[in-house]
């Protein structure tokens, strides 16, 4: 399909070449620091805390990028395979996370048999992707009760507007969409997935650790943690706000297979 085609092609050239920290396994977009305070910590919180359910098994890290997730996920213990368009990002991946496995291929054609994982955890790859068919190829990867977890770019946030606009980031790529709410969920159930939660986050978090990146105003490390902390609280203060809560950067999603049961929670 050579439309098809075209896309990947384009995501490739644009990830091939990307800079990015080997040993951290993290693009070299945002200021590492605040990324990693106000961001990353949170972010492995909610996805440790929707795998815990999880009775062993394998997760897949959709869309691995340079291998944060799989290394993160590693030391936690659980057991990660990653894909990526990027053969680059995916020798990288390699030496960010060595216990995990990564190769390099098609997210909307997954090369791997029916019911193989026990979780599929994306960050920020749905967007990249025709949705509707990436979360089919999700949904005949899993194994019945499987995890899922996105967390993607939310389209309702005014700084995600701006970013997608003016493409502000290196690694912006032609076809790339921020997605919201209701198009997430409308592709979940057309997909045969059962959504148990959303929920916005990091209104701010992601933008000051690009705005950091590009002007560096805080020489001293003890400043930015100091000014970390409250990005962080007043970002946890809006997700907690119904009225500003929708204006987060990011939707994460909980998902599991749908079946004849209503799952609530994890």
């Amino acid at each position: 399909m050579p439309v098809e085609s075209d896309r990947l092609d384009r995501e490739k050239r644009v990830y091939d070449f990307a800079s990015v920290d080997g040993p951290k396994g993290e693009l070299d977009v945002f200021d590492e620091d605040t990324l990693n305070r106000i961001v990353r910590v949170p972010e492995l919180h909610y996805i440790v805390s929707g795998l815990l359910k999880m009775s062993g098994g394998v997760i897949l890290d959709y869309g691995c990028g340079p291998g944060w997730l799989s290394k993160a996920l590693s030391d936690e213990g659980f057991r990660c395979i990653g894909i990526d368009v990027s053969k680059s990002l995916c020798a990288s991946a390699t030496i960010a996370s060595p216990s995990s496995s990564f190769l390099a291929g098609d997210c909307m054609r997954l090369p791997f048999r029916d019911e193989t994982f026990d979780a599929i955890v994306g960050v920020a790859i749905l967007h990249h992707l025709d949705i509707d068919r990436a979360l089919l190829e999700c949904r005949r990867v899993a194994k019945e009760g499987a995890i899922c977890i996105f967390l993607e770019p939310n389209i309702s946030n005014p700084f995600t507007r701006i970013g997608n606009r003016f493409r502000v980031l290196q690694t912006h790529t032609a076809d790339e969409r921020p997605l919201d709410v209701s198009s997430i969920s409308e592709s979940m159930a057309k997909s045969g997935w059962t959504v148990v939660q959303f929920r916005l986050l990091f209104p701010l978090g992601f933008a000051f650790s690009y705005l950091f990146r590009c002007i560096d105003p805080l020489k001293s490390n003890n400043r930015k943690t100091i000014l970390s902390r409250y990005l962080r609280a007043i970002d946890e203060l809006f997700e907690g706000r119904r009225v500003v809560s929708g204006f987060g950067s990011t939707i994460l999603v909980l998902a599991r297979p749908k079946t004849n049961e209503t799952h609530s929670s994890f």
